[in-house]
């Protein structure tokens, strides 16, 4: 038998997987560096004294759902939709930004299906740069809080990441086996596998244990996650061999 484990990374897209998964090494973007995503929690906050948000009729104030709508000077729309308190919303500039500025229009719900329009009572609007390095991961922008940006120069850089583990078996004997005993090491939970013993045919592979976290990013470059799989084992003849393997693996941020 083989022990295997497997780590993705499930949000945001990282090809190669938990590899090359990092901190994130700058928190703002680079001065001339040219937008391509940006991804923004609605947080329900009023404007901080800041320039470019205006509150009115009272502000968002936490409210629990709003309608959300996204412009450039050329009234392309970049997101259009309600929102609940800490939904995200991803607005693609599709390469690059042609406006200096993005206007984002927050609005009570009153959404009219018949003509596909809201029209609830503006809450707060938002004229904010294209430009970077306006930009800043953890930062509120009245009630949108930046939680992702990706840039031509920066490439991907984010507050957490999701990820997905999978503990499984390999039978790469030509008879099959019993998987009698194991345990499993990781930071988000330790112990046997569930569903043992387990019975696996020959030349197949079994899915022991699946484990999906969150984890946070900033300021956290370096740190190490470690995980391990045993597994004890006999082969399904009249010897009944026992086998076993071990298999360990550790990502770096």
């Amino acid at each position: 038998i083989r022990s295997v484990i497997e780590c993705l990374v499930t949000r945001p897209f990282v090809e190669g997987g938990c590899d090359f998964l990092k901190a994130p090494t700058a928190l703002t973007c680079t001065p001339g560096a040219e937008l391509a995503e940006l991804f923004l929690q609605y947080t329900g906050m009023n404007c901080q004294g800041d320039p470019w948000c205006t509150d009115s009729n009272g502000g968002p104030s936490g409210a629990g759902e709003v309608y959300i709508d996204v412009t450039d000077c050329e009234k392309a729309g970049f997101f259009q939709g309600t929102v609940s308190l800490d939904d995200t919303i991803r607005i693609n500039s599709r390469g690059n930004f042609l406006c200096p500025e993005i206007t984002v229009t927050i609005q009570e719900v009153d959404f009219d299906e018949e003509t596909e329009s809201n029209n609830g009572a503006t809450i707060q609007t938002l004229v904010l740069p294209t430009t970077c390095p306006f930009w800043t991961l953890n930062e509120d922008y009245g009630a949108l809080q930046l939680t992702q940006y990706t840039s031509d120069i920066d490439g991907i850089q984010t507050t957490s990441a999701e990820i997905f583990m999978n503990f499984a078996v390999d039978n790469l004997g030509a008879f099959g086996a019993t998987v009698e005993m194991g345990n499993i090491e990781s930071p988000f939970g330790s112990g046997p596998p569930p569903g043992l013993p387990l019975d696996l045919p020959r030349r197949t592979r079994a899915s022991l244990l699946e484990q999906t976290a969150t984890i946070d990013l900033i300021g956290e470059g370096g740190r190490s996650f470690d995980f391990s799989l045993q597994l004890d084992a006999v082969a399904n003849t009249q010897f009944g061999l026992p086998c076993d393997d071990f298999a360990n693996y550790t990502f770096t941020l």
